[in-house]
């Protein structure tokens, strides 16, 4: 089983999940990591959920992710875009 370390960060994101989404999460403990993830019947709630929630608009507490995740996204990213850049160049210059 998981370090109670990760059992316990595992459980309090399971928490504020379901009081996110008021939809119970399920748990799947295994020797090195948990997986934190909805039942197929719960996650379709979910998913109801986040689309009704990005319907409404803004809400009262807006929080600013873009500083937060471009950075990541430019990291992971960054490389497939420049390969398929370079891809395309090489495509365009053997077909002249």
């Amino acid at each position: 089983m998981a370090a109670v370390q990760v059992i316990a960060k595992a459980q309090g994101s399971g928490l504020l999940l379901e009081q996110l989404f008021n939809v119970p999460v399920s748990y799947d403990y295994q020797p090195d990591h948990v997986r934190v993830y909805y039942q197929p019947d719960h996650l379709k709630q979910v998913q109801a959920r986040i689309a009704t929630m990005a319907a409404g608009g803004p809400g009262d507490v807006r929080i600013d992710w873009f500083p937060m995740v471009t950075p990541i996204m430019l990291k992971q990213a960054a490389p497939y875009a420049i390969g398929l850049l370079a891809a395309g160049f090489l495509i365009g210059k053997m077909l002249r």
